[in-house]
């Protein structure tokens, strides 16, 4: 009885640290979020930091997720969502697909969102949202960080 409780006590302090280092290696430090493992950083705009800074946008680091419409978030990547009434609104979602993708391939592909390039054998790209949460509609601030922040900050994309 005891070597089977010691043995799930080992699997559970063995596979605790892996299953929390996929979603756990971003991190944001003074404006520029980043993750060393996939070699990318990403610099925000003042007004995303200050919205970060006044907790109005909040980072959430990924997990692998498929959605019942087959679109599969990848742990790794991040998401920043502003803070509304009911349901957060989305702001931006990095990802990457893996494989190796030139842009013409990605566009035929995958379809949707912003090519950013590839490292090894991922291709990186961005979604943005296609419309509002409840909480969020006619909230110019959310518009001006959707439409101009994310674009601006997702500029400073770097592989290394």
């Amino acid at each position: 009885m005891k070597r089977i409780a010691m043995t799930g006590v080992l699997l559970g302090a063995c596979l605790t640290p892996v299953t929390g280092f996929a979603a756990s290696n971003v991190t944001y430090s003074k404006g520029v979020v980043e993750n060393k493992t996939f070699g990318y950083t990403v610099k925000t705009t003042d007004a995303l930091k200050k919205a970060i800074q006044q907790d109005k946008v909040e980072l959430v680091k990924n997990k692998t997720v498929k959605s019942k419409y087959g679109v599969i978030t990848r742990s790794g990547t991040f998401a920043l969502y502003y803070k509304v009434k009911g349901a957060d609104q989305l702001l931006v979602n990095l990802n990457y697909e893996p494989k190796k993708l030139s842009k013409k391939q990605f566009d035929r592909e995958i379809g949707y969102g912003t090519y950013l390039g590839t490292k090894g054998s991922k291709t990186y790209y961005y979604v943005v949202p296609t419309e509002a949460v409840k909480g969020a509609v006619g909230k110019k601030a959310i518009e001006n960080l959707i439409v101009k922040d994310v674009p601006q900050m997702m500029k400073t994309f770097k592989l290394q």
